[in-house]
């Protein structure tokens, strides 16, 4: 079966053969790894030829694109009194 998504987000240079991202914004918090099926085949895909196939495997590195969020407010109230800050 065909991942035709993957038909837009991988490109394949023919000569050198060199396996591209289509897209800028790939995203690894959306989707972390992609396993592409490359096929090669040679007289021009004619009966007669031959034909091999590989898995490329394409892990994304993490990019600190989102801020941090915090879930809870700190208050930072020490004094002579406190020796820990309150959380609101």
């Amino acid at each position: 079966m065909i991942d035709l998504e993957l038909l837009y987000v991988f490109g394949v240079c023919v000569f050198p053969g060199i396996l591209r991202t289509a897209v800028p914004d790939m995203d690894r918090e959306t989707q972390d790894q992609y396993l592409v099926v490359l096929q090669a085949k040679d007289m021009g895909g004619h009966l007669g030829g031959l034909s091999g196939t590989t898995t490329v495997t394409v892990r994304l590195s993490d990019v600190n694109d989102n801020p941090p969020r915090f879930t809870q407010i700190f208050r930072n109230n020490l004094g002579p009194s406190s020796s820990s800050p309150v959380v609101e």
